[in-house]
C-alpha cells in the first residue's frame, strides 16, 4: 500500500503493482502481467478499481505479428460509478 488519494472526488487507496519472480499466470493472456508494473487506485467505499497506471518493463508481443508494446510505454485507465454501483470506463 502506497497511501491514499482522492480520485474523481472519491477517497481511494493506492496500491503498488510489481510482478513477483515466482508469478505463474493462470488466465489466458495473464503472462502480459509479467512485464508490467504500476499503481492501482481502489475506491474505498465500493472497493472497485478507479484508476490504473502501468509501465511496461519488457517488450510485450500480442499475437505473432499483431502488435508489440515496447519497454517504457506508459498507460492510464480510469473508470467511475455510473449508477447502482456499476462502474464504466472514463474518457
Amino acid at each position: 500500500m502506497l497511501g491514499e488519494e482522492v480520485v474523481d472526488g472519491r477517497p481511494s487507496w493506492i496500491l503498488g503493482m510489481t510482478p513477483r519472480a515466482d508469478f505463474r499466470p493462470s488466465a489466458p493472456h495473464g503472462a502480459l502481467l509479467e512485464h508490467i508494473e504500476g499503481k492501482l487506485w481502489i475506491d474505498e467505499s465500493d472497493v472497485r478499481w478507479a484508476k490504473a497506471e502501468a509501465h511496461v518493463t519488457e517488450t510485450i508481443g500480442i499475437g505473432w505479428v499483431l502488435a508489440h508494446i515496447e519497454p517504457g510505454t506508459n498507460f492510464t485507465v480510469e473508470q467511475a460509478p455510473v449508477e447502482n454501483r456499476v462502474w464504466m470506463p472514463r474518457g
